[in-house]
Formats: structure tokens, sequence, C-alpha cells
């Protein structure tokens, strides 16, 4: 799909603002929504990018909308697709700037939704899949196919699409499985897997997204003997690609807010009791952190637990291996996130779990990371439970 293709799409009624050929015939990788000011590093290469332009600032508008776009010409952005609902319109000074950095710009307008967007681009590139030559023919059937791309552009749960998926082969047991052994899809005759017997598994699967890093990788695991064209497994993955696409959108979705609440954390002078003091600052400080705990989807009382991690590894994502980790948490809601210096922090909130269970879940689940990418040695620091933000961590490797 390419960005022209979009001026296409009647039901989207988008406008074009600024964007000759060339910038039009970019093609379209992702999608990505964001609001933050300078949201280069949560961009990939080709992707277009949704913004309601909550971060735009009439007070500095020229350089707000400069720093913007300057951030989605480095990361290699598609085009942009602004809304109109935030200001009335997509202000001129972000017109500008798109046609100094050369972005491509549309506007949304009101009655257009962003998942409405990115429902719509994702099923068409999916389809864009199903249209493969004659040399290379399908091995799943064309009904099969189109029930897929209904499945995920309605937001079925990975278990349903799963066991759709292979249907057609009598429902065997079937898995998707992450790179640390959690199980994110089964189908209902396949038993439930420990962490660590599903991560045994991992050698005999097919690999689901072949871009993915070793921390974000899923795999799909046919356990049985079962007669399956090759092909037809490499179809069924390639359905999982799309899926786990929505969830990376998701996840970056919270991104900006868990920056945001990690970054107040990890500021000079944030340390235990430095938000209850009488003076002005230090309940602006709470205020803050209330409110980025908040949109962190984080209550904004304890017992909190924070654990931090580096890979020590140029380019690796922390954030994503400690994403991974706490996935296998039950009970707990967490914020995870990339601090400066390579380094990777999370808070840990305790909802049905014992704050008490974290530590020792952790350090049993630590060496998943180290199987998952066996050239990078993790090592990280878990906090003491806390009411506001930990006062003391335990380090180990």
């Amino acid at each position: 799909m390419h960005v022209e293709d979009l001026l296409r799409l009647e039901s989207l009624d988008l406008t074009l603002l600024w964007g000759g050929p060339p910038l039009l015939a970019r093609e379209i990788s992702g999608v990505t929504a964001t609001d933050l000011e300078e949201p280069g590093r949560f961009l990939q290469r080709g992707e277009i990018v949704l913004s309601g332009l909550v971060w735009w600032s009439a007070a500095d508008e020229e350089g707000t909308a400069d720093r913007f776009v300057a951030a989605l010409r480095d990361a290699g952005a598609a085009t942009l697709l602004a809304g109109e609902e935030t200001h009335g319109a997509v202000p001129e000074v972000l017109v500008d700037a798109c046609r100094r950095h050369g972005i491509a710009l549309f506007s949304v307008p009101v009655h257009t939704s962003f998942r409405a967007i990115t429902d719509t681009v994702y099923l068409r590139q999916w389809g864009d899949l199903s249209r493969r030559p004659a040399a290379a023919p399908y091995a799943l059937p064309e009904n099969v196919r189109g029930e897929l791309s209904r499945l995920l552009a309605d937001g079925a749960d990975p278990d349903t699409l799963l066991t759709r998926a292979v249907d057609r082969l009598g429902t065997p047991p079937c898995y998707v499985l992450s790179a640390t052994g959690r199980t994110i899809a089964r189908t209902p005759g396949a038993p439930a897997l420990s962490a660590a017997e599903a991560a045994g598994r991992l050698k005999a699967a097919l690999r689901v997204d072949p871009d993915a890093s070793p921390y974000g990788q899923w795999f799909l695991h046919l356990p049985g003997v079962v007669e399956v064209p090759p092909r037809m497994l490499h179809e069924i993955a390639e359905a999982f690609a799309q899926y786990r696409q929505g969830v990376l959108r998701r996840e970056a979705a919270v991104c900006g807010a868990a920056a945001e609440l990690l970054g107040l954390l990890d500021a000079p002078g944030a340390g235990p009791g430095s938000g209850s003091g009488s003076g002005s600052g230090s309940g602006s400080r709470s205020a803050a952190v209330a409110a980025a705990l908040r949109a962190c989807g984080l209550p904004e009382h304890g017992p909190y637990t924070v654990v931090e991690v580096s890979l020590g590894a140029a380019g690796a994502d922390g954030a994503e291996a400690m994403g991974e980790v706490l996935r296998h948490l039950a009970g707990h809601r967490f914020a995870v996130g990339n601090l400066a210096g390579g380094r990777a922090a999370a808070v840990i909130a305790t909802d049905s779990g014992s704050p008490e269970d974290v530590i020792p879940a952790l350090k049993e689940l630590w060496p998943t990371l180290h199987a998952c990418d066996e050239t990078v040695r993790p090592y990280g620091g878990i906090s003491t439970t806390a009411a506001t933000w930990p006062a003391s961590t335990t380090n180990w490797t």
C-alpha cells in the first residue's frame, strides 16, 4: 500500500494538504498514533503517523510544529495524518513545517476515527498479502483468508484467531508462544503449558515475524503429527504477524505516558518523601506523578515496585525485554519505558496479587531474557515495595 492510496479510500474522507507525487508514492509499512511532541524513538520507517495535535502549542507554534515534523522526517515516516478535532483545523504552521521537511500531510475530519484509519490500512495490507502470483498459490482456502481478515479487522482475541486458522486441519492442538514461553494463544484442545515447558518447544516452532527482536518474537507451534503444507503454516504465521503489529500499536500508545512517569521518578530529587513536603514544588511534583500514574492506567496509591534493567548492548530495547517478562505476572499492572543511558524501568502496581510475589517471580523469570539472546547478559535491580516510590533496590544479574 502506498500513501496515494489513502486518497482513494472514500470512507475515510481524508484531505491532502501538502505532498507531491514522490511523497505520495512512498510505501506504507504500518500505522502509529501519537501525541508526543517529539515521537521519533517510537516510530518505524514507512509508518503513517496519526496525531490529534494535542502536543501543538500556540505559544511556540512554529518551533513546536517544526520539532514534531523533524522527528517524523528523521524516523523515515511515510506521511502525517493530522486530526481537525482538537483545534478545529490543521494549523498552517504545521503545513509549512511538512513542506520544509518533506512530509506529506493529510487532514482527518472529526467524523473519521483513528481506529477506522488503522483498521482500514491494515485490512488493505492484509488483502495485499493475499494477492499472490500463480507461481505462489495459497494453501489456506479463500474463505478462511477472508475470515481471518475480518477477525483481524474486528479485533478478535488471539485464541479465536488461532482456532479459526487451523479449523480446516481439524483444530489440532496448536499454540502461539512468546520468546520467554508465555502462551499468547492456544486452541481448545491444547493443554496449558508452563513457561518453562513452552520455552523448551520454541526451537521446533515457526517464527511469526522475522523482523521482530529476540525479545518481541512470537512462535507458531503445532506439536502433534499433523500433515500441514508448510505454506499453510506460513500463512497462519502471517496472520499473527498482523495481529502482533496491532498489539505493538496499542502498546506504543501508552509509551509516552510511561516515559513521562519514569522521567518524574528518575529526576534529581525524586526520592522518597520528595513529593510530600509543604512547598509548592513538592506539591506540583506529587500532582504530576498522580496524573502520570492515571495516564498509565495505574492507581494513584501503592503498593508499587520499581524494576530497572539494562541489556548492556547498543541498540537493545530494554523496555521491550522487560515488558515481555512482566506480562507473565498475574494480578499486576505495570508501565514500562526506556530511560537515558540505555536503561529501562517499570513501575508495577499490585491489583489482586501480593506485592511480595513480585520479587521471587521476577528472579525466576530473569534467566529467560538471557535465553532470548545469548549474546546479551541483562542485569538490573528491583526495589522494595513502597506506598509511593521505592527507597532502596536489590541488584542482580
